[in-house]
């Protein structure tokens, strides 16, 4: 717990450090002006600071690495992606899979029970034979809203997923069962579903 606190002061003093910067820089830079001449209040300015920004760089990493001692660090690990083909694991910006050569990732292996996919918004949206849908407008908990050009918006049920990597979701269905799916879309006007 101490650890934490300690960590946590570490931060604040770096942030301190950096807003009272400004005003000491602001403060040193008049003194110079005033001192030695007009000339030399920039480099006065400038020369706090880099050193008010260099000791709130210390305090970040040090807080960082008591932060990495405890476990805690700062940063998300990687998720890890399985190829729905062979279950080879793979990196999250894998475009296809180094083992078979497959283009359909999930986040659990394939046959795994309740697969969540990896949807984001602005993903691309392909059919199972290749041709695209749209691309991936909104999430909601059991559908996400596909954009589709020149045709009505569709609600994709995360059933009709067949895979998905870090760019595209890859559907069940082939491109002319989308549109006559009985799937939900949203409202024409008014408020959205």
């Amino acid at each position: 717990m101490r650890v934490v606190l300690v960590a946590m002061l570490l931060a604040l003093t770096a942030l301190f450090t950096l807003a009272l910067g400004v005003w000491l820089a602001a403060w040193v830079g008049l003194e110079v002006r005033r001192v030695y001449g007009q000339e030399w209040e920039m480099l006065g300015f400038l020369a706090v600071v880099l050193v008010m920004a260099g000791i709130a760089a210390l305090a970040y990493r040090w807080q960082d690495q008591l932060m990495n001692m405890l476990g805690l660090a700062s940063y998300a690990v990687p998720e890890t992606l399985f190829c729905q083909t062979c279950g080879a694991t793979s990196s999250p910006d894998a475009m296809a899979c180094t083992a078979c050569g497959g283009t359909r990732f999930a986040i659990s292996m394939p046959g795994a029970p309740k697969t969540r996919w990896h949807v984001q918004i602005g993903m691309d949206v392909l059919c199972s034979d290749g041709r695209p849908v749209g691309t991936v407008k909104r999430r909601r908990v059991k559908d996400f809203l596909v954009a589709r050009a020149l045709q009505r918006d569709v609600y994709v049920p995360f059933s009709a997923i067949a895979g998905a990597n870090a760019r595209e979701v890859h559907l069940s269905v082939p491109f002319d069962m989308v549109g006559h799916s009985g799937w939900a879309r949203p409202a024409l006007v008014g408020r959205p579903n």
